[in-house]
């Protein structure tokens, strides 16, 4: 149980690294706006929270997975954390290029190391 919690963490953290890093190279996004937001980090955390139940399921559950790093949180970013006048052609590419599969890579290989 431990295993996983620690493997959610960094890959949450590591796949809002990603996501900052490309946002400031394709958008000029500022580094600081996403990965200096610790709270940006606590939801990058959260929005992880349902990988160890869909990788339980093979590629299947890995394909299911990427949708939710997906989505989810791009869903937040229009809801509630900004910037809201970025459009959902912008948001979805980056992060199904950056905490998608980031976030997943990051979890099953620490998953693998320690676990």
């Amino acid at each position: 149980m431990a295993e996983a919690s620690i493997a959610l963490l960094l890959a949450g953290i590591a796949g809002c690294l990603a996501t900052a890093a490309l946002a400031k190279v394709a958008g000029g996004v500022p580094w600081r706006t996403i990965a200096g937001n610790p709270y940006k980090h606590v939801w990058s955390v959260i929005y992880a929270l349902p990988v160890p139940f869909l990788v339980g399921w093979g590629w299947p559950g890995l394909v299911l997975a990427w949708l939710w790093l997906t989505v989810s949180p791009v869903v937040g970013v229009k809801a509630y954390f900004g910037p809201k006048d970025r459009s959902w052609g912008e948001l979805l590419p980056l992060h199904a290029l950056s905490y998608a599969p980031v976030t997943l890579l990051t979890y099953i290989m620490v998953r693998r190391l320690i676990g």
